[in-house]
């Protein structure tokens, strides 16, 4: 014992060597109680660190290594003491963070199906999907495809135009019926009425279509006010011209360059002249434009003709088509029900009256 504190006298700057080392054996031996997730992530970390250096060509490990030695030999032990540590609390402070298991999540993408990369395949009904995969997307607009929307709750409004049940001078059911056939049928005043919009449209549009033919149908009185009269009209005025002949009149409305690179269908062909009909209709003559409907099978636009004194001062509500069939399949059809039976022509006429003071007659709506 003496001459160990002697050795201490004599050397004194070997007694802080001598506690620094036996400092740094405790430090390393307490490693054992270091908890078992950070024992493993050294282990793992020492492993990877192995793997990588025997991966290095002998160039590559020597230029390694004099790089480490570079960086520790300047430091003292108390430096290099404090690095291990802090590298040690470091690993601590990871093990202690919450991980994911990544073999579950792997398990669970390979369980869901990818979801279709081209949105412009043919829509297919989904399927029942299992727990944990994520909903595949499902093109906007495919068949069968619900659109959860929350409808608004229809409020009661009183009409501006009420539909006013008609008078009868008649009493019974049939003699009513028969008065009120009577008032909705289309009499020879109103075919009259109806050949002169014809000429009137005729005669606005020959500038543009000199060759077209211009057609006129009633399908009912136009006496009748009722609701939704210039909703459903009951005139049909069609203007037919050659295709050709109106592809070559209506061209400079499209391109100015005149020639085969303006390809058109049937429909944007009547679309168009439609629009330019109408032009002419309400800056040359006294119609009046109310609404639009391209979007159905033929194309067709509602104006209110101007009215002869007298009967028809309010104006005529009209459908114009341009080489519609409809409008003559309608025609057709009625005179041959009325030909076969006249009950037949008097019941479409019923109904079509009741359609439209129901607002059931509406094409726009979808009826």
């Amino acid at each position: 014992g003496s001459s160990h504190c002697g050795s201490r006298l004599r050397y004194p700057h070997r007694a802080g060597r001598v506690s620094n080392r036996t400092w740094y054996r405790n430090s390393v031996s307490g490693t054992h109680s270091l908890p078992s997730k950070l024992q493993a992530m050294l282990s793992m970390n020492l492993k990877t660190i192995q793997a990588n250096i025997k991966g290095m060509d002998t160039r590559t490990s020597a230029i390694a290594a004099a790089a480490l030695l570079c960086t520790v030999l300047p430091l003292e032990l108390s430096h290099l003491i404090a690095g291990v540590i802090g590298a040690a609390g470091y690993l601590l402070i990871i093990s202690l963070n919450p991980t994911v298991d990544r073999k579950a999540s792997k398990a669970s993408k390979e369980l869901c199906p990818p979801p279709s990369a081209n949105r412009r395949q043919p829509y297919r009904p989904p399927r029942q999907r299992e727990a944990g995969c994520a909903a595949t997307t499902v093109p906007r607009g495919a068949p069968g495809q619900v659109q959860h929307q929350e409808k608004k709750p229809e409020v009661w409004r009183p009409s501006a135009v009420p539909v006013v049940a008609p008078s009868f001078k008649r009493v019974g059911w049939e003699a009513e019926v028969e008065e009120l056939l009577v008032q909705i049928s289309a009499t020879a005043e109103g075919d009259a009425m109806v050949k002169q919009i014809a000429r009137a449209v005729k005669k606005a549009i020959w500038p543009i279509l000199p060759e077209a033919e211009v057609v006129g149908f009633a399908g009912g009185s136009l006496k009748s006010g009722a609701a939704f009269g210039v909703a459903v009209p009951d005139v049909d005025i069609v203007i037919s011209a050659d295709p050709q002949a109106l592809t070559g009149r209506l061209l400079g409305r499209w391109s100015r360059a005149r020639g085969p690179a303006v390809n058109l269908d049937a429909k944007k062909l009547h679309k168009s002249a439609i629009r330019a009909c109408t032009d002419r209709l309400v800056s040359v003559s006294d119609f009046r434009f109310r609404r639009s409907a391209f979007r159905s099978a033929e194309p067709k636009v509602t104006l209110i003709a101007p009215g002869s004194s007298g009967t028809f001062e309010s104006g005529v509500p009209v459908n114009l088509f341009v080489n519609a069939v409809q409008p003559f399949y309608n025609a057709a059809l009625l005179t041959e029900c009325g030909q076969l039976d006249q009950r037949a022509k008097e019941l479409i006429l019923l109904v079509k009256r009741w359609a439209k003071d129901r607002g059931l007659g509406h094409e726009a709506k979808g009826h």
